[in-house]
């Protein structure tokens, strides 16, 4: 596929939202917008597609962008390379709802971003209530870290001593920029 959007999938309002969405298996590859949009939908699936953007432009450009979308949603699997634009996202969960008995999931996705010159996410949640975030490799400036904790707007990483002292980790502070990317080989 090259296009402006892979795949668009959208309910009409929070009252009359799809239900029943399963994406899986697709190969999306040179789109300006999003690989994956999905809106107003009721516990999607997006699992195990393979989504590369190489375009040059600027603005953002999220592999997958699920936008208003509730219950017990599942991210999974899914192989993201996105360069060449000023503000790449993995996956930006943006106003996405769950409960203490419906979770979402976002779980075993790789994410490779390049050449974001703002901002770079891979992934941004903005805001989502409920979401479960795991076994997502994470390669923070050219080291392998394991997430530990995920909260709703934030995750803390393991590291240990050696790789602390001997990288540029302990000149960080609160709101210092670093590069994110998924290990595509990883888990």
């Amino acid at each position: 596929y090259k296009g402006s959007v892979g795949i668009l999938m959208k309910g009409t309002a929070t009252t009359t939202r799809l239900d029943s969405v399963y994406i899986y298996k697709n190969v999306i590859e040179e789109f300006q917008q999003y690989g994956i949009r999905v809106e107003y939908a009721n516990a999607p699936i997006i699992d195990s597609n393979i989504i590369v953007s190489r375009l040059i432009g600027t603005g953002s450009r999220p592999g997958i962008h699920v936008y208003y979308i509730y219950d017990s949603y599942k991210i999974t699997r899914n192989s993201i390379f996105i360069s060449g634009t000023t503000y790449p996202i993995g996956i930006f969960f943006d106003q996405c709802t769950s409960t203490i008995t419906t979770w979402g999931l976002a779980a075993n996705n790789f994410i490779t971003l390049i050449d974001g010159t703002t901002n770079a996410y891979g992934m941004r949640i903005y805001p989502a209530q409920y979401l479960k975030v795991a076994f997502n490799s994470l390669n923070v400036n050219g080291t392998s870290l394991t997430v530990v904790n995920s909260k709703k707007d934030s995750f803390s990483v393991a590291i240990i001593p050696y790789t602390f002292e001997h990288t540029n980790f302990h000149t960080f502070e609160i709101g210092t920029k670093v590069n994110l990317e998924f290990d595509v080989v990883g888990k």
